[in-house]
């Protein structure tokens, strides 16, 4: 079984996102943003997946891409990366919304992305950075090295910059970034159960990596540098 990563066009959207939703299904983001919603309903596909086609024509600074099976020609993950080689505009820091909903379940939804934006508005704001947005693997292909394979891309391009990358991970997901060499920060996302619909509250770590040329430079230290990236050590 071999995989190569390759960026995903126009045409892959429908496919790309079968993975996603085949990876997080049963998840707490797939309730938040498509509550009540039959994901397999061709009538919600072709909406999902127009609406996405539209946004990527409209992206700069985002980049997706797929990890392909060649023995099959199979997606077998997604990645998408935002790449801030320049600082982050104002348009860019708004706090997301979610214009699909309404009352409760839109209430809820932007209530749990709220807490993703404010923590990285706290850790970041309008620094240069790069920020994996999601990692999808498809559930018959996890455990196989392609998770990895989709961050080499973003790592890669973080070192170029000289730039820590800066993500929002599951409790699961920790192994796997730990791996790669990513740190835990201090403090995480705890959502409360008015937004899990759940007895506990679920928690969100946060995750970084810093550059090489880094050198000792902690994160909390870049946060408080004011160069726009790291200074070689």
């Amino acid at each position: 079984m071999g995989f190569v990563v390759v960026p995903a066009t126009l045409p892959d959207i429908r496919a790309i996102y079968d993975v996603w939703f085949a990876a997080f299904k049963g998840q707490l983001i797939l309730d938040l943003i498509y509550p009540g919603t039959d994901l397999n309903d061709e009538a919600f596909r072709k909406v999902h997946t127009e609406g996405t086609l539209e946004y990527w024509k409209g992206l700069s600074m985002e980049h997706t891409f797929q990890c392909i099976d060649t023995d099959t020609g199979k997606i077998a993950g997604m990645a998408t990366w935002q790449v801030y080689w320049r600082e982050r505009t104002a348009e860019e820091r708004q706090k997301p919304w979610i214009g699909w909903l309404e009352g409760d379940q839109r209430e809820r939804a932007e209530g749990f992305l709220g807490q993703l934006w404010e923590k990285r508005e706290k850790w970041i704001g309008p620094k240069r950075h790069v920020y994996c947005h999601t990692v999808a693997v498809h559930p018959e292909y996890q455990g196989k090295g392609v998770g990895a394979r989709l961050m080499q891309w973003g790592m890669s391009v973080a070192e170029q910059l000289n730039v820590p990358i800066y993500l929002e991970s599951t409790v699961e997901g920790v192994p796997l970034y730990q791996k790669l060499g990513f740190q835990t920060l201090s403090e995480d996302i705890l959502f409360k159960p008015e937004i899990t619909r759940v007895d506990k509250e679920v928690r969100a770590p946060l995750m970084v990596k810093m550059p090489i040329a880094a050198g000792n430079m902690t994160f909390e230290e870049w946060v408080e540098d004011k160069s726009p990236s790291v200074k070689a050590t």
